[in-house]
């Protein structure tokens, strides 16, 4: 899990907001580059994209909260109910006390259909304020003027950008690789994704970590779909027991990293990235302000490429193609023979050498 021996990175902190150590890792001279990671994942995943590019920028590689030697999210998020309250009917006696009502917003409609939110809205706000906060820190420290944005972490770039002319950090980034955010507007495969988000929940209160992660694998289409689910969370038990085992024993001898994860410690994180999704979910017209309109307006327009893989899940590919037809003037390139994996290093089945020469000649 730890980066290959030949891949040198410095290690950094920023200071966030509230007070929490950001961890980032460092490689390479020139403009700045932030490689926001996404769900199930962390800085030291993309180690060989950052090495691929660090002839080229400086590249930065951030653990979001939680993860790696990054701090924890803040109170303000911690202290907060992250389940929505359902409304409770009258009880036959008819008291007053029995009639709650749901909290606003607690139900989410996109098209013709209606979804009960897993997540409290005053929850997903305070988890996408955080995480664009933490940015915003990072931007700061490093100087970067582009970024990465993979998967959960091209939902929270995307999100930042619309907040960018009120800030003066993210006011500074001229560029943005926007790769595959698990973005739902009103389409067809909306349904099958936010209504599991409800099993997570409920497979993490029942204290089944594995559990939890198998629905997140099932949810994001994580492996192949015809094996069943007793024997993947079987086979995914047995990895996660045995990864455990392997970090602490390297870390005892002083062999790996301390910014490394486990996957075990990755899945109940889960719940903010499925948050942010949550809460990020809608119609697509608020992204038609990212557009470039080929007027004077453009030069205060962040220049957007549209990355993704050919083979990806169809609910990303979806995704994808909304934003290619409403961010007008945005870039795109599709990766041929190569999925969701793109970004990763190789232990997870990545390819980044195949998109560091589209990324290089669109930053440079």
């Amino acid at each position: 899990m730890a980066p290959k021996p030949d891949i040198k990175l410095d290690h950094h902190f920023a200071t966030s907001s509230d007070g929490a150590k950001l961890s980032y890792y460092s490689v390479g001279t020139g403009d700045g580059v932030l490689i926001l990671h996404g769900a199930f994942s962390y800085a030291l995943l993309h180690s060989e994209l950052a090495d691929a590019l660090s002839p080229y920028c400086t590249v930065h590689l951030p653990s979001r909260r939680g993860r790696g030697l990054s701090g924890p999210y803040p109170s303000s998020v911690t202290d907060l109910n992250p389940r929505h309250q359902p409304p409770v009917t009258a009880s036959a006696e008819g008291s007053s006390d029995s009639n709650v009502m749901a909290d606003a917003g607690s139900t989410l409609s996109l098209g013709s259909k209606t979804y009960t939110r897993t997540y409290s809205p005053a929850f997903t706000t305070a988890v996408i304020a955080t995480e664009v906060s933490d940015l915003e820190a990072l931007i700061e420290a490093t100087g970067a003027i582009y970024i990465i944005g993979v998967s959960s972490g091209a939902l929270l770039t995307l999100h930042a950008l619309l907040q960018s002319p009120k800030s003066p950090a993210l006011s500074k980034v001229r560029k943005v690789v926007i790769f595959e955010p698990p973005i739902f507007f009103t389409n067809r495969l909306t349904s099958c994704k936010l209504e599991k988000f409800h099993h997570f929940e409920q497979d993490l209160e029942d204290g089944d970590i594995v559990g939890a992660a198998v629905t997140a694998m099932l949810i994001v289409e994580l492996g192949p779909g015809w094996i069943p689910r007793w024997l993947m969370k079987a086979l995914a038990g047995m990895m996660f027991r045995g990864q455990d085992r392997d970090v602490q024993k390297k870390r005892e001898k002083g062999e790996e990293d301390r910014g490394v994860c486990t996957m075990s410690g990755l899945a109940a994180l889960l719940r903010y990235d499925f948050a942010v999704t949550e809460g990020m979910a809608g119609e697509s017209g608020r992204y038609e302000a990212l557009s470039q309109r080929g007027d004077e307006t453009d030069e205060e327009k962040v220049e957007i490429l549209l990355l993704s893989g050919a083979k990806t899940p169809a609910f990303l590919a979806e995704g994808m193609n909304t934003l290619r037809e409403t961010i007008t003037g945005a870039k795109s390139i599709v990766v041929e023979g190569v999925g969701h994996e793109l970004l990763c290093d190789g232990e997870m089945r990545g390819q980044p050498a195949r998109a560091v020469p589209v990324i290089r000649e669109f930053f440079l």
